[in-house]
């Protein structure tokens, strides 16, 4: 409607994001007994891994998934030591899920409680969220794919982050 009513160039991203959502629809409704699962990394700014999680979430659309993920990344940072000395960047392949929360009035309203849940998370951090390549995100996806199966979550935490400067953690979903 955007495009054809009030002339918005077609974004390739978007489009990609809005079929896998209708395809997740799609699923879900076609094999309600599919479950999903998420997965994370959290790394510093030299790429060593901090934390990582995955667990399974259910039958959930895509976006819905990418949400929660996001917020279980905030979750566990807000729970460590580095959250009060750091600056959390959030990465994630989704542009529809990044621009909703850059922007909550944009989310659908199937989204809206999600978006405004993750924001709460983060209102006393220092952070940003910013739209990555699906390509840089292999390590999240492994984790998201084996947490369909997972009857327990996994957490690991290395204690260890390797560095003593004032850096930026950053969370490749």
């Amino acid at each position: 409607n955007e495009v054809i009513f009030r002339g918005k160039t077609l974004d390739e991203n978007i489009v990609f994001d809005t079929i896998i959502l209708r395809i997740g629809w799609w699923v879900r409704a076609k094999w309600s007994d599919s479950s999903g699962g998420v997965g994370g990394v959290l790394r510093n700014h030299l790429s060593v891994t901090l934390a990582e999680f995955s667990r399974s979430i259910g039958v959930l659309d895509p976006a819905s998934a990418e949400i929660l993920t996001i917020k279980e990344a905030i979750s566990i940072f807000i729970s460590s030591r580095w959250s009060k000395d750091y600056h959390l960047i959030v990465e994630s392949d989704s542009n529809n899920v990044v621009n909703w929360i850059k922007r909550s009035h944009y989310a659908p309203t199937s989204f809206k409680y999600l978006v405004q849940s993750c924001l709460e998370e983060c209102k006393e951090l220092s952070w940003e969220i910013n739209c990555v390549d699906r390509n840089i995100n292999f390590v999240a996806d492994r984790l998201a794919k084996a947490g369909i199966n997972r009857q327990v979550p996994h957490l690991l935490l290395e204690f260890d982050d390797g560095d003593n400067g004032d850096r930026p953690l950053e969370r490749g979903q």
